[in-house]
């Protein structure tokens, strides 16, 4: 791999990967996830938070190819 293109596949890593990882329950989310398939309910009983707080953060990580419907 070429300087070049190590550089540009870590500054896209830093532009859209890292901002969808900077919030705590995104990761428990995605630890949750790794270990089962869960749907939104699931996963609003398991992280205790509403459901639309679940859904706001699944929108993230699905926009940024994290997880999937």
């Amino acid at each position: 791999m070429s300087r070049d293109h190590l550089d540009q596949e870590l500054s896209l890593l830093h532009e859209r990967i890292c901002p969808a990882l900077n919030h705590p329950l995104r990761m428990k989310i995605l630890y949750l996830l790794n270990e089962k398939s869960l749907n939104v309910g699931d996963l609003t009983a398991e992280v205790g938070v509403p459901q639309s707080s679940v859904s706001r953060h699944l929108r993230v990580l699905r926009e940024r190819g994290l997880v999937r419907a």
